[in-house]
């Protein structure tokens, strides 16, 4: 919390406890980690793309965690690739550059990982999860001031 003294966990990881148990597939040509709830129902799904990822990607066990506790309680869960093979090194060299990663100067077909290139990637996969899965579109609900 910002009113504390920062704790490790704000700038020290950990590992999940537990092994991931969905499966990687592709839609289209963006390969994505899915994972079903117990009664393997599509009904209710939940999209986890950008900030429950971050710039690590949807292959790090962590995440791919997180999205199975999701399907525990009841939800479908697609997690898209968002950045075409190319996310973070979890453990990335000294030289790495932040601004030439998003820039696409690390990408073997230079596609940049800004928002012209990741909405696309989120929207195919609503399509998917809306039209090939039958979940149920949720009513547009105003995100709170702080999220705009």
């Amino acid at each position: 919390m910002a009113s504390n003294p920062m704790q490790s966990c704000c700038y020290q990881g950990f590992k999940h406890n537990g092994e991931p148990r969905g499966s990687i597939s592709t839609v289209e040509d963006i390969e994505v980690y899915t994972s079903y709830p117990p009664d393997l129902s599509t009904e209710y799904g939940v999209l986890m793309a950008e900030s429950l990822t971050d710039i690590i990607g949807h292959r790090l066990v962590n995440a791919q965690v997180i999205a199975d506790q999701f399907a525990d309680h009841g939800y479908f869960v697609m997690m898209p690739d968002l950045f075409y093979g190319d996310a973070v090194p979890l453990n990335k060299p000294g030289e790495f550059d932040m601004g030439k990663w998003r820039s696409g100067n690390y990408h073997p077909q230079g596609k940049k990982h800004l928002p012209e290139t990741v909405d696309p990637i989120v929207e195919i996969c609503l399509s998917e999860m809306l039209t090939k899965y039958n979940c149920k579109a949720r009513p547009s609900v105003p995100l709170p001031e702080i999220w705009q």
